[in-house]
């Protein structure tokens, strides 16, 4: 996309290509800027995943939500507990709550402890 203009992207890129799509509720297409990350190697991070999850939530799509988890497990990125707490109010926010013990299993599982913020 951007490199055959002479313009090389980075994550802050797109971190605000992404956070222009959800405003414009195409939360699909921020979601498909993963791919074309990887293609460049760049790697979402926190602040990314949270901007996606935070369009999810607002466009009540959890669906979505499973798949970049899934896409997060494939590109090995670690989480931290921001990315949980953020999981952990959206899950709340869609209605998902009999999750949550799932949740806070995955953050264990990840050696994530849950703090006083979770």
């Amino acid at each position: 996309m951007m490199p055959e203009c002479g313009f090389k992207p980075d994550l802050i890129t797109y971190s605000t290509l992404a956070k222009g799509y959800i405003q414009s509720h195409q939360v699909n297409k921020a979601f498909e800027l993963i791919k074309e990350m990887k293609k460049y190697n760049i790697r979402p991070d926190e602040h990314f995943l949270t901007t996606l999850f935070d369009g999810c939530s607002k466009e009540g799509d959890f669906q979505l939500v499973m798949k970049i988890l899934l896409e997060i497990k494939t590109l090995k990125i670690r989480l931290s507990n921001y990315i949980f707490l953020s999981l952990i109010k959206l899950h709340a926010k869609m209605d998902q709550m009999g999750d949550f013990p799932l949740l806070i299993d995955a953050m264990k599982s990840l050696y994530v402890q849950p703090n006083a913020h979770i």
